[in-house]
């Protein structure tokens, strides 16, 4: 079952207030599920499936504010939170005799963070009439996840324990920019 539920107010009208909350889930790949060994080219390691994983269930909540200043610009802050239970990360055994990576359910976990969004259109430069279909834009979001410390009943006795630790490749934070230009019109 996965429920969705968003909520948009506006206050005045050139605000809105959005308020969201879902289930999703994150499904194993195949590969993850089969239990053949093969040799992974671009870790240069061993690597097991595991017929035993289960999907990642993701409750999310979310709450954004917009400004629209006029057509086409935006400011917008937000924050989010999101409790993952069963994720999955890919971890590395600690037998002496081999090395071999196996994609395991650890510890539940959450991602939380902050984000921010600008989108300006240049048409207030007077000296350039041409920018007036050229528009500025980033975003930036702030970010921290933690997964809970686990212990393991793993039948080939290859991974024991893991420590709490930051969820498996997840920065601590993400930008990008651009320049948009409005060559047509409708």
């Amino acid at each position: 079952f996965l429920p969705s539920v968003n909520v948009v107010y506006s206050p005045v009208t050139k605000i809105n207030l959005r308020a969201a909350f879902s289930n999703t889930a994150i499904r194993p790949e195949l590969k993850d599920l089969t239990p053949l060994e093969t040799y992974d080219l671009q870790s240069f390691s061993n690597v097991k499936g595991n017929p035993g994983l289960k999907s990642t269930a993701i409750t999310n909540y979310d709450f954004k504010m917009e400004f629209f200043p006029s057509a086409g610009e935006i400011f917008s802050i937000g924050v989010f939170h999101k409790q993952l239970i069963n994720p999955i990360e890919y971890s590395q055994s600690t037998a002496e005799r081999f090395s071999i990576r196996k994609p395991l359910n650890t510890g539940n976990a959450y991602v939380q963070g902050i984000e921010g969004e600008v989108r300006k259109k240049l048409d207030f430069v007077g000296f350039a009439p041409w920018l007036k279909n050229v528009s500025l834009f980033g975003n930036a979001t702030l970010l921290k996840s933690q997964v809970a410390a686990k212990k393991f009943n793993d039948s080939e006795g290859l991974f024991a324990f893991f420590d709490a630790h930051t969820l498996t490749g997840q920065a601590k934070y993400i930008t990008n920019a651009g320049v948009s230009v409005a060559a047509f019109k409708n």
